[in-house]
């Protein structure tokens, strides 16, 4: 609509077939799964901006996908290890924010690139292997993620700093605990 503002939108039809090791996996794949098909749609908005050495980017996507028969990995009551199986139904949707920034003076450049995610995946029929409730959140999938990133490159050296951060998630036997992995570089070329 305008230089610094762009909008996007996707509407897709999925359809994933089982992979060799959720079919085949020993121990643990399914021959008899199902494939998972539905709907997915995606809304953007992004707003590039540039002035001069400096340029901001900031985005956010809204995003919603009704899946049958989604294949889940979890815990298997009559074994020692995990199986595969379809959900019948899972609502997926959530928001993704991204933002960047990049300044250049002379043979100095810096970096900078953050996002935050809130993903909320339920199932939408009530389960009992693994036991969930209709609306609860699937096992092992965060609602919240996070990261940071900045990168400052002087000529041939290049340093730069993740940070990551992944918030708790139901699993099969109790809550996992949210956790934070950092990643510090130093490159030369």
């Amino acid at each position: 609509f305008l230089p610094w503002l762009n909008l996007q939108g996707k509407v897709s039809r999925n359809y994933r077939v089982p992979t060799l090791n959720d079919r085949f996996w020993n121990g643990g794949g399914n021959e008899n799964l199902n494939p998972e098909s539905g709907w997915s749609q995606e809304a953007t908005i992004h707003c590039p901006i540039k002035l001069g050495q400096s340029s901001f980017n900031f985005s956010l996507t809204g995003f919603n996908r009704n899946i049958n028969q989604w294949i889940l990995w979890a815990p298997a009551a009559d074994q020692s290890g995990w199986a595969a199986f379809n959900i019948t139904k899972v609502w997926s949707r959530g928001l993704e924010s991204r933002f960047s920034f990049s300044q250049k003076i002379k043979t100095i450049q810096l970096q900078i690139n953050a996002g935050y995610d809130f993903i909320k995946s339920t199932n939408e029929v009530a389960m009992e292997l693994p036991k969930r409730e209709v609306g609860q959140q699937l096992i092992y999938v965060p609602t919240h993620q996070a990261f940071g990133r900045a990168n400052l490159i002087l000529k041939k050296l290049n340093i730069s700093y993740q940070h990551t951060f992944t918030g708790k998630a139901k699993g099969q036997y109790g809550d996992l605990k949210s956790y934070q992995i950092g990643n510090a570089r130093v490159q030369y070329s």
